[in-house]
């Protein structure tokens, strides 16, 4: 998880903050850690959620598919992976360069599925790929979702995640449900750490916002704050067991 520094200048805070807002940071960071009540602002009015209507993906596209097709786009693809993994160590995964190949502007100003979109690619695979970046991306722990979203209907249940503890894109297709950039963790992560810490970072302070387009739009810092997030149980975990799986968001790398 980012330092509470680094996450306040996030917030418009930091260092260049008068003494007014030197209060709100501290009262920032104090709501980070589980003490007191947000400093605002707040939302008018609950989230609300999308009507979003039923369209499936003719197809299913792989991570390899998305992957290569990210590292044609991205030539400095190998120093992205951070704005997934929020670890410059960690090299650039399958599935780390499929997430980065749905994140909204990261391409001269669009995503990376939008430009091969444009270079009209056969019916099938185009329509996929409005499908895929209509879905936000979600977050599980012991295999429920943290975030909840409305799925467009009829859609057959809620998705299942691939294993119990992740980050991922679900869309729907023809067969079912299919999955795109799912990157598991090796222990559950902290749903409330994990909702506050996006909150302050999405700046959640607009009516009319819903949950879905702020996931969609957010996309990055949602899979940064939950690898993190899992990076920082699967630490805690190993002072307390011994044998513990690494989180596995380093494996399957691209070369």
């Amino acid at each position: 998880m980012n330092d509470p520094g680094s996450l306040l200048l996030d917030l418009g805070l930091g260092d260049r903050a008068d003494e007014g807002d030197t209060r709100r940071s501290d009262a920032v960071v104090a709501w980070l850690q589980g003490r007191g009540a947000f400093p605002g602002p707040e939302v008018a009015g609950p989230l609300s959620h999308e009507g979003r209507r039923t369209e499936y993906a003719p197809r299913a596209l792989s991570d390899e598919e998305l992957a290569d097709v990210a590292e044609d786009w991205l030539p400095d693809i190998a120093i992205l992976g951070e704005r997934i993994t929020g670890d410059p160590y960690l090299p650039v995964t399958v599935p780390v360069a499929a997430a980065l190949a749905a994140l909204p502007g990261l391409c001269r100003g669009r995503s990376v599925i939008e430009l091969w979109s444009h270079d009209r690619p056969e019916g099938a695979t185009r329509q996929t790929l409005r499908v895929l970046a209509a879905s936000p991306p979600g977050v599980w722990s012991d295999s429920r979702a943290i975030f909840r979203v409305v799925h467009p209907k009829p859609a057959p249940g809620e998705p299942t995640p691939p294993s119990p503890h992740g980050v991922g894109r679900p869309y729907l297709t023809r067969e079912g449900w299919a999955w795109s950039g799912w990157i598991p963790f090796g222990c559950p992560i902290d749903p409330g750490a994990l909702r506050r810490r996006l909150r302050a970072e999405l700046r959640v302070d607009q009516p009319g916002q819903t949950v879905e387009g702020l996931l969609r739009a957010h996309a990055e810092r949602v899979y940064r704050a939950a690898c993190e997030g899992a990076s920082r149980a699967e630490q805690d975990n190993r002072h307390t067991t011994s044998g513990t799986e690494p989180v596995s968001a380093a494996s399957g790398r691209l070369r």
